[in-house]
Order: structure tokens, then sequence, then C-alpha cells
């Protein structure tokens, strides 16, 4: 991965007003101050994107996981009703 001057990666600076906040709400997900981010190293912040993507993730897991539920009750239902 290409590297920027300042040592985070190219691809997080290709459209800086949207990634700068992406990046600061990562941070703050993983629970890194503003004044410990300017101490932080490429793999930390790396790893503070992946926490807030992988929270991310299982949130939209739990959610279809609920909705799955939902639609299965919803058939089992329809099942029961037309067997009476």
């Amino acid at each position: 991965m290409a590297k920027s001057k300042n040592g985070i990666p190219a691809a997080l600076l290709k459209k800086p007003h949207k990634q700068k906040y992406t990046l600061n709400m990562a941070l703050r997900a993983a629970g890194i101050s503003s004044e410990e981010e300017k101490y932080l190293t490429e793999p930390r912040i790396a790893l503070a994107m992946a926490k807030a993507a992988h929270r991310e993730i299982r949130k939209a897991k739990d959610e279809a996981d609920k909705l799955l539920k939902d639609r299965k009750s919803a058939i089992l239902a329809e099942v029961l009703k037309k067997t009476k």
C-alpha cells in the first residue's frame, strides 16, 4: 500500500473530507482520545479502524439474525395455521 509523507496509507487520504471523519469515528470507537491520536502509529490506526468495522459488522449480523428469526417465526405460524 502506498504511503503518504506522514505514514498514513494513501487509501485513507483519497477523500480527506470523508476519510478524516471515518478515521476519527474509528479512533473514538476504539477508545482513543484526540490527545493520544498524535502519538499513534499506522498499525494502531489500522487496529482502531478494524475494531470499528468489526463492531459495525456485528451490529449488521445481529440485525440480520433477528430478521431471520422473525421470518422463521412468521413461516412457522403460517404453517401451523394451515394445518389446523
